[in-house]
Parts: C-alpha cells; structure tokens; sequence
C-alpha cells in the first residue's frame, strides 16, 4: 500500500526555527533547527571566485583577473586577504600572490614566466578562513600556457603543430596507458536488499574527465544482470532491485575495468526523487523490522542552515510519497535529510529544483566590424531587477574569441549556485542552467548523484560538533606567535612586546600584550612587497622573554598534468594546443638584437641540508630533491610516493617499479643514515621527510658495510626526515620579513588617437581589461579602448554583481577586419 500525501497535509516550515507541526515531536524539529543553525553559525562558508581575461596564454604574458568573495547572507564572512597561486603540471607553485580585498572583490595579476614549458596549469584561490575547511571548497581553474615559441626563434608556429610532431618522436611502448575509473553512488546512499534502487555511475579518466562508456553488471555466478551505458560526459544511471546474498561486479566494454557495486544492506530505507511539471516527488520505502518501526521517522529539507520544510514519515507504511509544490522550495542546491528520533541519518539527498534569475545585462559596441587600431566604445545597460535600479560592479575583458569559450567555462554566476558546492571537475557548468530543458533537468539530477555533497556531514551538524578552527578571519596583513614565560607563575597578561616595523623610508614603532597564554597576533596597515619586524618581550622587570613565531600552514596544493608525469625525462616539454596565433610581438629580425652584458664573475653555493646524522658531503649525492610541505604527494604508499615527482628517469623507473607492486627487498634505502626497507618508508608520511637524495654506491657504504656490489640495479636512495616543530626555535629577539599584499599593477592599452606608431606591430591576444566597470544609478556605464593590428573575432565577456548581491554575466563579439 502507498501512502500519498500532497503539500496540503503536509507541515511546513520557511525561514524560520517556529514549526507549525503540532506533535509531541515538535522539539525534535526545534532541536535540529537550532543545531543546523549553530553549525552555520560557528563554521560560516566562504567562497571565491576568479574571473580572468582568459584561460589560454603564451609564456611571458600577464595574466589579469579579479577575485569575488561571497558568503551567506545569514552568515556573513567578511575576509580582507585572498591568496591567488599558479600551480604547475607537476604540483610546484609557479606563483603565490597576495591581493587585499576590500568590498568583496579585489583586482590582480600574474606575471607568467617566459621560462614556462608548456601544458596545463592550475589556478588557485581562497582566503585564510577557507582553510579550515575542505580544500575542495577552494576555487580552482585548468589553464593552457604555450611556450613562447613552439618550434625556434627564426621561425615561430602553431603549438598544435609542435605537439604532433614531438608524439611522431615518441616510441608507441612509451605511450602511457589511459587509466579510467568506474564509480557508483546509490540514490539516497545505501543499496537495499529487495528494495527497488536508482544507481547513478560516472566514468572518468585519471583528470576526472568524463569518459562515454557502456558496460554490464554481473552477478557473483557470471550471470548478466543489466547492462548500462553513459548518457552525458561520462554520468549515467540505472535501475537495480539487489538480492540478499548476492555480490554484483561491473565491468566496461573494451575496457579492463571491473569494479563491485556498493555493499547491500540486509534492512533499511531507499529515498528516490521525481521531477513533475510543478512539483517534487519524494518516494521513500523501506524493510526495517517492526520493532524499528513502532516510532515516525522525519524528513527535513534544508539549505545553508536553514530548514525548508518538515515532515514526519509514518513507518508503518512501506512506501511513502510526498509531492511539494516547487514554489515552497527554495532557489539552487538543497539537501534532503531522513532521520530518526536520535538523529541518525539514513538517506540524504541533494535536489536543485528552482532555477535562480541572473541579473541581465545589455551589452552594445558603436559598430560591429572595426578596422585594425581603430576607437571601440561599448555601452552597458542593466534593467532594473524586482522594481529597483541596480547599481554595481563588473570586470570586463576583450580577447581574442578563439582563447576563451564564454558559453561552456565556469563563470561567476554558475560558480556561485553549482560549482562550488559539489565535488570534483564539473564540465561545461554553463550547460545546466537551460532550466526550461527536460533532457538537461535530467543531466542536472545526474550531476547531482555523482558530484556529491561537500559542505558539512549531517552527524557532525546534529551532535554540535563544527570543524577546528585553525585559522581565523584574517581581515588585514597579520602574523602570529608566542611568548615563554620565565616561572609559571608569571602573568603573561603583563608582558610588554615591542615592535619595529621598517620597510623603505616608512619606520613604525609598536607595543602591546600578549594573551594569558602567551599567544598574540601582530596587525599592520596595508603595505606591499615586504617589510622587515623586530620583536622582542620583555617582562615588569625589564628581563627579556624568549618568542617565536607561529608558521601559517598552508593547505597543500594538488595539482597533476598528466601529460608531464608520463613525458620521458629525455623530453620534460609537453606541447599543448593553444587556439590563436602564438606571436607577442614583432618577431623579425630577432636573431640579429645584440645583448652586450658586462663581464661578471658568479660564485654558486650549493644548499646546504644539515641532518644531525648525516657524514657525507652534500657535493656527493648524485641528485638531490627537495619535499615541498605545502605539496601534495598522495598518501598510499606513504614516503615512497616521493620518488614519482623527482625528475630524474633513474628514480621515476623505481617509483613505476612500485607502482607495479614491486616489494622493494633488494632496493637499497637509507632513513636518516640507518639501513631500513620499503615497507617501513611505506609508513612515513611525505611532509615529515626534509630531502631525498642519490647516491653513489661508495657513499652509501659510509653508512653501512653490509651493501653489497650488484645488489640492486637501482642507486641507493637516502630519506632524510625534518624537524617537525610549528614554532620556531625559542630566541631573545625576532627579525621576521613580513610578507605584504603583491603589488598593483594597471592594465596598459594603448591609445591610438594620441600616438599611433605604425613601425610597431600590435598581437596582442588582450585588448582590454578593466577589473572595476561601475554602474551607476541609472543602470549604465561606457568603456571605449582601440582595436589591434591582428584581424578577426573578439570576444567581449563581462561578469559582476549588483550592490544588491544580483549576478550577471554576458558576452558579446566584435570583428577586426
């Protein structure tokens, strides 16, 4: 029997912790109505979103953007620095700047190096708050930089052109083999024996590309149960009633990929979600015994904190369905929880539903079709939005169309609602937002399966418990330490600490006191580049404290191009294709410019790795790498996965030898100048090793005389650990180099009605950037700037937001003829 029950019977609750449900079970809807909202309140989200000029660049240009920072309303999250990073294909930071955000927004730019070999890179940015949490949660973006020149100076081409070429080089036995992954996800979270379950799946390569693939599910005898295939960029789903007892193996055609479905539960509750034309169909069935069924369960939807609607769920029925007006839901993601009378969660869900309107912009150039260096002025109209102007903000970029793909790349306003509250790649965002689209709804639920819900786990929000806090809001230029008492007893509350704050002509003195704990925080004015600070403390009697200073730990990045990790170390440069024509410039005659450089004398130093147990010279290793802390290098085979990143074909061959697991016996490892094995460095965490080094066969013998000659084919290789304190080393005085915000720099473009000096040759890929484009009361701004001497289409794109908070983003096209 199906019990039925439409919005009518149905309790509601919006906006608001009063619930209009008249049971004995009132409080426990209170009680998670409170907890949701002091999780909230105690562990706000922030997010940032970058919007650049481009994601295709040549090495040696600069990159622009703008950074938007945004959080909840309810509960607002008012950070003053926002860390922007470039990070390569091999994880290593390329570049780390510092922007100062002031309003929600703040302005910027990378200098890429012209050193950059090509391929892909990552974007990266957050605040400090944004740390405390999951680093899923920051903004993260995949860029193409082209070496400057593909082939030679004298004769420049396509990248693309570079790229096939370089692969015709490479012996087919060289050729990585692609590696895909096959992922379930039952619909509401468990699958149930005898329960009729929705499965959705995702195919992805080793990028997290989605990949088109059928395949077939089988049960533990071989027997076909169902087959199934992918229906948009990799994500599908199917139907499935699983049986008790039995074990169900999928595999993918073509593909050596087998992977066992989710472990099914003897009892428990299925949750499956329909779309109707104005309205959300929740079904929920179940086969728990009737002595878990005596008291109701409960239904809560619910969105950043704040609960939507409540039900509760009468368990003497098997199947229940609700139908809720869509019109009662709120606008983007939500969650739907189902729990019991102790708050255990037993199927959640998430469901996007009703659509949010973007704030629209019109955008129009004086002309169409432009001729080369000739004026452009665009004029930006945006209608008021629910009968009130609306006055903002926006960055604007003109680019060369083929450089950048408005309609597909994340932008500020599907970042805002989708991106960045799932897991992973999301492709193509753009696509989910054609709310009016019945395929596309589909391919949205699909999405929504696969990408799972990141923000906070139901548990930890029921039992109070928030994430530590380790980092505070950091609404100006600070850092942290610590101040040692003489005698227990000293209060520390009394201490005085003195600081000199000197950066060029500007020199500041400062005192203040530290917590009872000894702790304190140094706070200074807006500053850029970096600044030198004296510290020291001293106590009522004048005699000087030991202080030291806090590290700020930052999240490691992680971050691998694939392409880079499988190039041979005979050829570290993988061509990517970069759309668009690779000159910067005026590139003739380059050959023949002179650089006349005085003659110099340079001393190299090598850097020096003391280790309290280390008797060889550092000029003896054969190769020596240096661990990252703030990298990332997998944790499944502990330390070992070292040897993957170091960039000399010797060691790679060892990591490869592991990855094919290989046990490493006859491998001969050093830890800290003591013998030992590769189990045992399976075991050590990556950050705890300070550098790994080659060595020779006679330089390992100084650390023991039971190596033996051929004993392995591969070099030894020595592990050394570092010190893993988070202070630094007690002293009487601090010089600390305070790093301050990065420096501004304004986008140039020429002008062309002032000075036009035609023996100059004018490529460049952007031709206008302008991070702060204000609209004013009456809903308009106008921005003008001159076209190139590189013929064809631009693409205008603009994205901002209102002083309300409204979104808009739109592009328009300009030709060059």
């Amino acid at each position: 029997m199906i019990k039925k029950l439409t919005y009518t019977s149905l309790l509601w609750m919006v906006f608001s912790w009063v619930v209009l449900a008249q049971t004995e079970s009132d409080t426990l809807f209170r009680t998670v109505s409170k907890r949701l909202h002091e999780f909230q309140y105690n562990a706000p989200r922030e997010k940032v979103y970058v919007h650049q000029d481009r994601t295709q660049y040549v090495a040696g240009e600069t990159m622009w953007f703008k950074a938007y920072q945004s959080s909840s309303p309810d509960f607002p999250v008012e950070s003053g620095v926002v860390y922007v990073e470039l990070i390569d294909g091999m994880n290593q930071a390329v570049a780390e700047t510092k922007w100062k955000l002031e309003n929600g927004s703040a302005a910027g730019h990378i200098e890429l190096p012209d050193t950059l070999t090509s391929g892909l890179y990552q974007l990266r940015a957050y605040t400090g708050w944004m740390q405390n949490f999951d680093a899923e949660g920051f903004f993260t973006r995949e860029l193409t930089i082209a070496s400057r020149y593909a082939a030679s100076q004298e004769n420049p081409t396509n990248a693309a052109e570079a790229g096939k070429a370089l692969a015709e080089d490479l012996p087919l036995e060289e050729m990585p083999e692609r590696k895909v992954e096959l992922a379930f996800f039952p619909e509401g979270g468990n699958l149930v024996a005898g329960l009729p379950s929705k499965i959705a799946f995702k195919v992805t390569d080793r990028a997290g590309k989605g990949i088109e693939a059928s395949g077939v599910v089988c049960d533990q005898d071989g027997n076909e149960v169902r087959r199934f295939e992918t229906q948009h960029r990799g994500m599908g789903s199917f139907a499935l009633e699983p049986e008790i007892g039995k074990q169900y193996i999928a595999r993918l055609d073509g593909m050596k990929v087998q992977v066992a479905l989710p472990e099914i539960y003897a009892q428990g509750l299925v949750m499956s979600l329909g779309y109707r034309d104005d309205r959300l169909r929740i079904t929920l069935r179940h086969n728990l015994d009737a002595v878990r069924t005596q008291t109701p369960f409960h239904l809560t939807i619910h969105q950043e904190g704040i609960p939507w609607f409540n039900a509760h769920v009468n368990m003497q029925e098997r199947t229940t369905v609700f139908d809720i007006p869509k019109e009662k839901l709120p606008v983007g993601l939500f969650v739907i929880t189902l729990y019991d009378d102790n708050l255990h969660a037993y199927a959640e869900r998430l469901a996007f539903v009703n659509h949010p309107e973007q704030l629209e912009i019109h955008a129009k150039a004086d002309q169409a079709v432009y001729a080369s260096r000739q004026k452009v002025t665009v004029e930006i109209d945006v209608p008021e939005l629910y009968d009130a102007p609306q006055t903002g903000d926006f960055s604007v970029a003109v680019v060369k169309a083929n450089l950048e793909d408005a309609d597909t790349q994340n932008n500020l306003f599907t970042d805002y609602f989708l991106t960045s509250e799932l897991r992973g790649r999301i492709e193509q965002p753009t696509y989910y937002f054609n709310a009016n689209d019945t395929l596309v709804a589909q391919h949205l639920d699909l999405l929504l399966q696969t990408h799972g819900w990141r923000r906070y786990v139901w548990d930890n929000v029921v039992s109070g418990k928030t994430p530590e806090i380790s980092f505070p809001v950091e609404q100006q230029l600070s850092f942290a330490g610590k101040i040692y008492p003489r005698s227990k007893n000293q209060k520390m509350e009394e201490v005085e600490i003195t600081a000199s704050f000197r950066q060029d002509a500007v020199s500041d003195f400062l005192s203040f006191h530290p917590d009872k704990e000894g702790l304190f925080q140094f706070v200074y004015d807006d500053f850029c580049d970096t600044a030198e600070v004296i510290l020291s403390a001293q106590d009522q009697r004048k005699r000087i404290l030991d202080i030291s200073l806090i590290e700020r730990q930052k999240t490691p990045h992680n971050y691998f191009s694939y392409a880079e990790e499988d190039a041979d170390d005979e050829s570290q440069e993988v061509y990517v294709e970069l759309l668009g024509t690779i000159p910067q410039g005026n590139l003739v005659d380059i050959d023949q410019t002179v650089h006349e450089l005085p003659e110099i004398s340079v001393t190299v130093k090598r850097k020096q790795y003391p280790h309290k147990d280390k008797v060889h010279d550092e000029n003896l290793a054969l190769h020596t790498y240096e661990v990252r802390r703030e990298a990332s290098y997998g944790s499944s085979a502990g330390a070992l996965s070292i040897l993957w990143y170091i960039p000399k074909k010797l060691v790679r061959d060892l990591g490869n030898y592991f990855m094919k697991g290989g046990s490493g016996d006859n491998i001969y490892f050093l830890l800290d100048g003591v013998r030992t094995s590769a189990a045992n460095i399976k075991t050590i965490p990556p950050h705890f090793i300070d550098h790994v080094e080659l060595l020779s066969f006679t330089t390992a013998m100084r650390y023991t005389s039971q190596y033996a000659m051929g004993e392995t084919t591969f070099y030894p290789i020595a592990f050394w650990t570092r010190d893993r304190l988070s202070y630094s080393e007690p002293v009487k005085s601090v010089t600390y180099q305070f790093p301050g915000f990065s420096q501004i720099k304004e986008f140039y473009a020429p002008d062309y009605a002032t000075v036009n000096d035609v023996r100059k040759a004018d490529f460049r890929n952007t031709l206008y950037w302008q991070p702060h484009v204000t609209i004013n009361a009456d809903g308009k701004a106008e921005f003008s700037f001159f076209t190139s001497d590189d013929k064809g289409e631009y693409l205008i794109h603009y994205e901002g937001r209102s002083d309300n908070g409204e979104i808009g983003v739109t592009s328009s096209f300009i030709h060059i003829q």
